[in-house]
């Protein structure tokens, strides 16, 4: 007995009391009224694949992979616990995350999910290198979700959203009475569908496909009557901001019984691209047309222009152009420190009249320890170091004949099994690192990175994989969360800190 008068009894706490009742009486008769109570159990579960939102990967043998779920119960007051299985069912960890290095034959693993009510298992899938991979994201409104409860006669916006897909994607929805049999939703072929609920249409599907790839995705809706007249109860649509590229959205509202919009959102345009001043990334020459490349300033996004080629010169006495078969190499350039002021050199060897290096010439610290390739008028790539010291700062400058270059590259494989390796500093002239950069520098613990130029494609496959599973990695703070993404995916494992 709740020994609670009037009309109306709150249940803050419902679980494990299933029917209730309330006894009506005017002094004269009684009359009982019975309510009766069915927990919804689900288990909600999102995966992670190097801290992006997908359940699949493409990679090659060797690949540092850390897998992730995030899971919650509707069940009241439930602790969620995770087990990891591989394809063969062996128990191989515990725990939210599991981190491993990619084998030959992997190609899936599992995570068991459970509340002590129900289980759920969520699989990750290893895909062959260079397969195409997509991410879908499913939302019901605003809400991303695969099911909702939701009144007869609402209007219900059903989206996917499918990141990775190559070429133009198509879409084709569908609905169904129970799941069993689909029919096609004639002109719903968007990533959008808009219906409204009824209660013999509880199940859709919505087909994605593209040249190469073909997947399916499922909505259900529990589809109740709502009787009578009600007063609505509005749920805030926040605001979505306008990217360079993608349109946002002001605030709105709906009712969260009936779905009727109340307060109308309306479409911020799309801000566009604000692009710098551009680099000559290729220089032109007399054979060859020249390329010009713009940065976006907000999103990193690049555009490239076509620079003409330079005019023949009169000093051939052919008309033949000339071929130079091996890069010249020119000797002893001096270096600036990382992000310093380049000084002018009082010991330069190299007579006045000597031509500018080439590009594809090598240049040679005064050392004797360093090489340098020439990539531009003005620029040039840390190609190797012979140097046995512990820490290297890679300059942010070179200048050879009176000519200032800056370092905006390290090569592939500039440091590969350095065994004396410990420290090393990028400075923030640098918008490249190539592929196996640093490679097995397994004493490799400290690594400071200032430039913020750095994008997915611009740092090569396996840069840092097998450096120190302790190391420490110093990024720009407004690139952390960029950064972070970006060497996950280039082999730092999930023991390495990133800061």
């Amino acid at each position: 007995e709740l020994n609670v008068s009037g009309n109306t009894y709150i249940c803050e706490e419902p679980r494990g009391l299933n029917d209730f009742y309330c006894e009506v009486s005017d002094g004269i008769s009684t009359k009982i009224v019975w309510f009766s109570l069915s927990e919804k159990r689900s288990l909600n579960i999102t995966g992670f694949v190097n801290d992006f939102e997908r359940n699949s990967v493409a990679c090659e043998i060797g690949t540092n992979i850390r897998l992730r779920v995030e899971a919650k119960s509707t069940v009241f007051g439930t602790e969620v616990n995770c087990q990891w299985l591989d394809q063969w069912n062996n128990k191989v960890g515990d725990g939210a995350e599991y981190s491993f290095e990619k084998k030959e034959n992997e190609e899936s693993y599992c995570c068991k999910v459970t509340d002590g009510y129900q289980t759920e298992y969520y699989w990750f899938y290893l895909l062959p290198e260079n397969t195409e991979v997509w991410t879908v994201k499913q939302y019901i409104g605003d809400s991303k979700t695969a099911e909702a409860v939701v009144y007869e006669g609402a209007n219900i916006d059903l989206r996917v959203t499918t990141e990775g897909a190559s070429g133009t994607v198509h879409y084709q929805w569908y609905w169904s009475e129970g799941g069993d049999y689909y029919y096609p939703i004639k002109g719903e072929k968007d990533s959008q569908c808009k219906i409204i609920a009824a209660e013999n249409k509880d199940f859709y599907l919505c087909e994605i496909w593209n040249d190469s790839k073909k997947e399916q995705v499922y909505f259900r809706l529990d589809v109740e009557t709502l009787e009578g007249e009600h007063e609505h109860k509005p749920v805030i649509d926040a605001a979505v901001a306008p990217t360079c590229t993608t349109s946002g959205l002001t605030e709105g509202s709906h009712c969260s019984l009936c779905q009727v919009v109340l307060k109308e959102r309306t479409v911020i345009p799309a801000t566009g691209h604000t692009w710098d001043n551009g680099v000559i990334t290729t220089p032109p020459t007399e054979m060859k047309e020249g390329i010009k490349t713009y940065t976006c300033k907000v999103c990193e996004e690049t555009k490239t222009e076509e620079i003409a080629k330079l005019p023949s010169s009169d000093q051939n006495s052919s008309n033949e152009p000339t071929t130079q078969t091996e890069p010249t190499t020119q000797t002893e350039p001096t270096t600036q420190p990382s992000d310093q002021t380049p000084q002018n050199s009082s010991s330069a060897q190299t007579p006045v009249a000597s031509p500018a290096p080439a590009i594809g010439a090598t240049l040679i610290s005064s050392d004797k320890r360093t090489i340098y390739k020439v990539t531009g008028n003005n620029t040039v790539e840390y190609e190797k170091t012979a140097s046995s010291k512990a820490k290297v700062n890679i300059p942010s400058t070179v200048t050879y004949g009176g000519q200032t270059y800056q370092v905006t590259s390290v090569a592939a494989k500039a440091f590969r099994n350095n065994k004396k390796l410990k420290k090393v500093v990028i400075p923030s002239t640098v918008r490249k690192i190539g592929k196996q950069a640093f490679i097995n520098c397994k004493k490799l613990k400290s690594i400071t990175i200032k430039t913020n130029k750095l994008t997915a494609k611009s740092v090569g496959s396996k840069a840092f994989k097998g450096i120190n599973p302790k190391a420490t990695i110093k990024v720009p703070k407004k690139k952390l969360k960029l950064y972070r993404k970006i060497l996950r995916m280039k082999g730092v494992s999930g023991s390495m800190k990133i800061k």
